[in-house]
Parts: C-alpha cells; sequence; structure tokens
C-alpha cells in the first residue's frame, strides 16, 4: 500500500514538473480600507462569502482557467424587499452574487487564469471607484516579459482629485468615484484608441497619477503582464503607501 502510495505521489510531482497539472492559484484579497467592500466578479468564482470588513483578508483557490473582472462594490444593503445593491460597483443583479459586469465607475482588476500562468492589469477604463493594487508574491514573467513579476495598480485616490465634470456623488453629495473621460464624454476625442491618436487632459492627469493602470482604450503601457511561478496574487484595496 505504502509502495501504491509512493507511485502515485511520484507521478503526480513529474506531471507537475511537466508541466501537466499545476499547483493551485491562490490569490489573497487585503481590504486595507477604513470601511467594508464587497468583493464582485463578472464570472462566477464559486465563491459566495464576498463581504469584506476593514483590515482583513480572504484567500480563495481560483479556477484553474478563468478569465474575467474583479472589483469591489462600496456602501452595499439589502432594502426591505432583499434587493441588494451598492453605492459603488453594483451588479445590477438584486442579489449579492453578480452575474454581469458593474455599473460605472469602478476599478476594475482584471485577469486570464491559464494553469499557473496568471496574466493581469489594473483598469481605469472604465474609472475608478477604489484605489488597489495587483501584487504578485514572486514568480517570473512570461509571454515575452523578463525578470520578476511587477506590482500595478492605482494606489492613489482619484475621488479626492477627480475633477467636478467627472465626479460621480451619492445622495449626501459626497463624491465616491470618478468617471473615465470616454465614458462620460465619448469618441473621438476622450476615447484614444488608434495609431496616432493623443490622450486627453483628463487621461493623461489620470495616467501620470497611476502610472501602471491602463487608463484610456489605447492605454497599453505597462503591458499586461504575464507571471508564473508564484506564491500567491495579491490583491490589495485601498494600499497603504
Amino acid at each position: 500500500m505504502a509502495f501504491k502510495t509512493s507511485l502515485i505521489v511520484l507521478l503526480q510531482v513529474s506531471l507537475l514538473a511537466a508541466g501537466v497539472i499545476s499547483e493551485d492559484v491562490v490569490f489573497v484579497f487585503q481590504n486595507q480600507c477604513p470601511y467594508p467592500i464587497w468583493l464582485s466578479s463578472g464570472v462566477a468564482t464559486g465563491y459566495t462569502n464576498l463581504k469584506m470588513k476593514s483590515d482583513t483578508s480572504k484567500t480563495y483557490t481560483m479556477p484553474y482557467t478563468w478569465n474575467g473582472s474583479i472589483w469591489a462594490r462600496t456602501n452595499c444593503s439589502y432594502d426591505k424587499t432583499l434587493n441588494f445593491s451598492c453605492e459603488t460597483g453594483d451588479c445590477r443583479s438584486g442579489s449579492i452574487i453578480c452575474d454581469s459586469l458593474p455599473a460605472i465607475p469602478v476599478t476594475l482588476l482584471n485577469f486570464a487564469i491559464n494553469q499557473s500562468v496568471v496574466h493581469y492589469e489594473l483598469s481605469l477604463k472604465h474609472g475608478f471607484n477604489v484605489a488597489a493594487k495587483i501584487q504578485p508574491d514572486g514568480g517570473y514573467l512570461v509571454d515575452g516579459g523578463f525578470g520578476d513579476c511587477p506590482a500595478v495598480g492605482c494606489v492613489a485616490d482619484l475621488n479626492h482629485v477627480c475633477p467636478p465634470v467627472l465626479s460621480f456623488t451619492n445622495k449626501n453629495g459626497a463624491n465616491v468615484g470618478c468617471y473615465s473621460p470616454c465614458d462620460k464624454f465619448g469618441p473621438p476625442k476622450y476615447c484614444c484608441n488608434v495609431p496616432g491618436c493623443h490622450p486627453d487632459p483628463y487621461s493623461i492627469m489620470f495616467k501620470h497619477l497611476c502610472p501602471s493602470a491602463h487608463v484610456y482604450p489605447g492605454d497599453d503601457r505597462p503591458p499586461i503582464y504575464g507571471c508564473t511561478g508564484f506564491k500567491a496574487i495579491n490583491v490589495i484595496f485601498c494600499p497603504i503607501v
């Protein structure tokens, strides 16, 4: 029996080394915001315990193949009819479980998981609601990259510097989100996505504040990184700088 077990373990190790099977893809979510958030994704991850109190973390094992957006919802509650809604990032489903992309403006963290390789970016192309950062724990770049897997994100609170014309305010008049110029004003001037176009002044300002985020439709700097060999992918909301 022990010999059979040893053979099974040896086979698993050999398959892992050959890339036939993969280690778990672990995401560690951290809420460093001074308020609770509700995790959300446009494609189901299989998790339902989505509320995160301030200064807490959750560890999820992600599907081996998964492609979608993750974001934070804020100021969520049920009404008398048990309809669930949020001030920002609302899924518009009436449920705590999302099955569609969110209401804008919203900070989107986009991932493509293929076995042990994770491609990742932070996008402000549909605005901003919560500061966030993606930070692999170890690992190295693949698919044309070289070196360690870098962090990307927008750690500045753009709600404090958002131009009034782009501000999203709650019922009390407080700024709780910032629209993207493209979503607010439309093409062609504010949706730079063709060779030779120049980003508008608002996008230039946001790119200066969040240089590792993708800010406007044609923004491809930095590239979408592909990372493997990491211990975990850390996703930090309201990262302390």
